[in-house]
């Protein structure tokens, strides 16, 4: 991917969004994009980084995670 891809809280917030919405296979990057209206490096980031995003952002409801 190259450069580091910003990735703010509201932006997580969006993709966990179309991930507990189910309309789509979160591999499918360009409609993951036209619904989240996140960019493709922002898309790929997050699901590099899930987990350490998920920690820091404990209070956004990420899918199978406990004590949410």
């Amino acid at each position: 991917m190259g450069e580091y891809t910003p990735v703010t809280k509201d932006d997580f917030r969006k993709y966990v969004g179309v991930q507990i919405s189910g309309v789509t296979n979160m591999f499918d990057v360009v409609v993951v994009s036209e619904l989240s209206g996140l960019t493709r490096e922002q898309i790929l980031y997050i699901m590099e980084h899930y987990g350490e995003l998920s920690d820091r952002y404990p209070d956004i409801r990420v899918p199978g995670r406990c004590g949410h």
